[in-house]
């Protein structure tokens, strides 16, 4: 069981990633929301930031977006662009998984859990073994890392072949 602070934080993360999606629907930007915020055990885990995928030729509008939010930019990489607005919580926001997923018809063939738009279970089944596999390499390893994979492999069974 988590403490109640830990709960705080995410029942606030959510309440961001929920505002974040009326947002980025509000001005017609496609999203993916993937990552802990679908996967994640809310009662057991601490969640840590908010994982959204875009189509790359909506990075621009997207940016604006973050900035009028009152987000700055963090980091920048190829396919992944963090922002903070100093609450703590980091919005990591990618237009691709490349290398491990270069084919981007397969990351927009989504499906909807709870009305929130997110991976297929399959890609995102790849994405959560690579996520895996990057925390052991940087030693930021923990076990529900794979605790989410078999809760994703469990509930998703039939649809990841």
């Amino acid at each position: 069981m988590l403490n109640n602070i830990i709960k705080l934080k995410n029942n606030k993360i959510k309440k961001i990633q929920d505002n974040l999606i009326v947002m980025f629907t509000d001005n017609d930007i496609p999203y993916i929301v993937f990552g802990a915020y679908i996967t994640a055990d809310w009662e057991k885990r601490d969640i840590e930031d908010i994982d959204l995928m875009i189509k790359k030729e909506d990075e621009k509008k997207v940016e604006v977006l973050m900035l009028q939010l009152g987000y700055k930019v963090a980091n920048r990489w190829a396919f992944e662009t963090k922002y903070q607005n100093g609450d703590g919580i980091d919005i990591e926001i990618r237009t691709n998984f490349y290398p491990i997923i270069a084919d981007l018809n397969e990351i927009w063939d989504t499906i909807k859990i709870d009305g929130i738009v997110t991976l297929n279970p399959k890609v995102h089944l790849t994405y959560l073994v690579s996520h895996t596999l990057e925390k052991i390499k940087f030693k930021e390893f923990d076990l529900y890392y794979f605790d989410e994979m078999l809760n994703h492999v469990k509930k998703f069974r039939e649809y990841i072949k």
